[in-house]
């Protein structure tokens, strides 16, 4: 044998478990995980076949256009708050857009730092048609809460406004950041 095969195997049952819960498929964190990833690949997967665009470009387009129909400012500023995108990927997946036709990006009138963002028309009228297919997926999707849905969906805007504002690095031990 070896020095490689010489290693002393450890039982699990030697090994303490870092975990709070027993099983990790019980997990809130894990849960949600798993529940966004499953929502995101199957919205990812009909965006990209139908529209090819992704579903974060998806959720910048649909962002602009809800803020356009609703008076509010369409800054990239704006869509970073709304949207809760990081910067980078937000103005990454801009550029995209933009050289896709499906977006402008304008100087603010008001303020030389700010752009504005606008659809055209060609941005537009993919958004109009990928909401009218995402809509019902997401109806369909969520369908197993049931009754429950306006719960959920209250649930989901409390956690997001408590958490939107937070820095959980100092979860982080000392020195490892």
């Amino acid at each position: 044998m070896t020095e490689k095969t010489k290693k002393k195997k450890t039982k699990k049952t030697d090994v303490v478990s870092p975990f709070s819960y027993k099983n990790l498929d019980k997990n809130t964190g894990f849960m949600f995980f798993q529940l966004a990833t499953l929502w995101k690949h199957q919205q990812d997967m009909l965006l990209r076949n139908l529209f090819s665009i992704s579903q974060i470009q998806y959720a910048i387009l649909a962002s602009l256009y809800w803020r356009f129909l609703n008076d509010e400012e369409v800054s990239q500023t704006a869509m970073l708050k709304h949207t809760k995108i990081s910067k980078m990927n937000l103005s990454n997946n801009i550029k995209v857009l933009e050289s896709r036709g499906y977006i402008v990006i304008r100087n603010n009138d008001n303020d030389a730092r700010k752009s504005n963002l606008a659809l055209t028309t060609q941005g537009e009228e993919l958004i109009t048609k990928a909401i009218q297919l995402i809509e019902p997926y997401d109806v369909q999707f969520f369908s197993g809460i049931g009754k429950d849905i306006e719960k959920f969906d209250k649930m989901l805007g409390s956690l997001v406004e408590y958490n939107e504002h937070k820095n959980y690095l100092y979860f982080l031990p000392s020195g490892s950041y």
